[in-house]
C-alpha cells in the first residue's frame, strides 16, 4: 500500500484508520487526513500523537467540543487555558469537569472559567468556592448562584445583601436568623418580582418557615461532597421491599425545583432529564428525584434511621407539601397565596 492509497481510504472511511497497518496508523500525513475527515478519531491514535502538540492544536480550532476526548494525563495548564479560550465565544464552558482536579483547583483557571461563564460556579471544588473574593465576586455577576455557596459564606451579611438585590427568593437559602430579620425581609421583598401581588404578610410567612428536614443523597462528584460517594450493595436489599421503597422515593411531595437537571454520579449512562431536578419530601426527610435511581439500578444502601422510617409508614409516602403547613383552601387568601407560591416554584 502507498501513502496515497492510505490517504483515499481514510477521505472514503475514516474508521478504516483502525484498520490500517501500524505503519500508516503512525505516519504524521495519514493522521491529519483522518482528523481532518473525522476530529473525533482523535481519541484512537497513537499515544504519541495524541500528545502532540500540534494535533492538540488542531483539534482545538476545529472547534470540536472536546469534552472527555483528551485523557487525564495529557492536560497541562497551558492547554488548559486555550481550550477556554476556544469556548470563549460560545458564552459556555463545557470543558472544565474534564480537566484532572489539580487544574479544576488552579485559581487561575477558576477565574478564567467563571470570568466567561459564571454558571461553571456551581462545578468548582469547595476549597475554591472557600475563596470569599471568588464567590462575592459570582453573585454579584449571576444572584442565582447563591444556593449554591459554602455554608460558611452564608452567615456572611454583605454577601446575602448581594444575592437579595438580585433575587429576593435568595433568602430562603440563608439561615433562619437571617430570614427573620425584618430588614432583610423587607429589602428582599423588593425584588421578588410579584409586581404587588404579592403581600409582604404572606411573602414573611414563606420566608420565616424553617424546615427541619434530615437532607439524605446529596452527593458532589467523586471527589466529595456533604456526604460520603454513593456505594453500591446488591447483599442489603430484599427485592420486594426494594420495589416498594423506590416507589416511596419516587411518591415525595416537590420541595423545591432546580433550574438543571442533576446527573449519575456513578456515571451508569441514565439521561440527565430521567434524574430530575426537583428535591422531594415526605415530611420528615427529603431527597433529590433522582435518588430512587441509585437505589433501583444501583442498589446503594439508606441510612438506617431513614429505613426504619419508611418501615414504620408502611412504604406509604402520604408526604407533607410546603404548601400543607400554610393557609387552608377554607382561608380567604388561599388561592391568592397558591398562585404565588406556585409561581416562586415552591412547592
Amino acid at each position: 500500500m502507498k501513502l496515497s492509497e492510505a490517504i483515499e481510504i481514510i477521505k472514503d472511511s475514516p474508521y478504516q484508520y483502525r484498520k490500517l497497518p501500524l505503519k500508516w496508523k503512525q505516519n504524521r500525513e495519514v493522521v491529519f487526513a483522518t482528523l481532518q475527515t473525522n476530529p473525533r478519531l482523535y481519541k484512537h491514535l497513537d499515544d504519541n500523537y495524541q500528545k502532540d502538540l500540534e494535533v492538540l492544536d488542531f483539534i482545538i480550532e476545529t472547534g470540536l467540543n472536546i469534552d472527555g476526548i483528551i485523557p487525564e494525563d495529557i492536560f497541562t495548564k497551558p492547554l488548559a487555558l486555550k481550550i477556554i479560550e476556544s469556548q470563549k465565544e460560545d458564552n459556555r464552558i463545557t470543558c472544565y469537569q474534564d480537566f484532572p482536579l489539580w487544574l479544576q483547583s488552579d485559581l487561575e483557571i477558576v477565574n478564567k472559567v467563571l470570568d466567561l461563564d459564571p454558571r461553571v460556579y456551581k462545578q468548582i471544588p469547595d476549597t475554591c468556592k472557600e475563596d470569599y473574593e471568588i464567590t462575592k465576586m459570582m453573585i454579584s455577576v449571576d444572584a442565582n448562584l447563591y444556593s449554591s455557596v459554602p455554608s460558611a459564606h452564608k452567615e456572611n451579611i454583605e454577601l446575602l445583601e448581594i444575592a437579595i438585590k438580585g433575587n429576593g427568593w435568595n433568602l430562603l437559602f440563608a439561615p433562619i436568623h437571617f430570614r427573620k430579620n425584618e430588614v432583610l425581609l423587607k429589602e428582599a421583598y423588593k425584588t421578588t418580582g410579584h409586581n404587588g401581588d404579592l403581600t409582604f404578610d404572606h411573602f414573611n410567612q414563606i420566608i420565616r418557615h424553617d424546615f427541619e428536614q434530615n437532607y439524605i443523597g446529596y452527593w458532589a462528584d467523586k471527589n466529595g461532597g456533604d456526604n460520603s460517594f454513593p456505594q453500591e450493595n446488591k447483599k442489603n436489599w430484599k427485592f420486594h421491599e426494594k420495589e416498594k421503597i423506590v416507589l416511596y422515593l419516587k411518591n415525595g411531595q416537590i420541595l423545591r425545583t432546580w433550574m438543571d437537571y442533576s446527573y449519575c454520579r456513578l456515571e451508569c449512562g441514565i439521561e440527565n432529564s430521567k434524574m430530575g431536578s426537583d428535591d422531594l419530601t415526605d415530611g420528615i426527610w427529603a431527597w433529590p428525584e433522582g435518588y430512587a435511581h441509585y437505589v433501583d439500578k444501583h442498589f446503594i444502601t439508606l441510612p438506617s434511621k431513614f429505613l426504619e422510617h419508611i418501615r414504620s409508614q408502611n412504604y406509604i409516602n402520604i408526604g407533607t407539601s410546603f404548601m400543607d403547613k400554610f393557609p387552608t383552601s377554607s382561608d380567604p387568601s388561599y388561592h391568592e397565596w397558591k398562585k404565588f407560591i406556585e409561581e416562586a416554584k415552591l412547592t
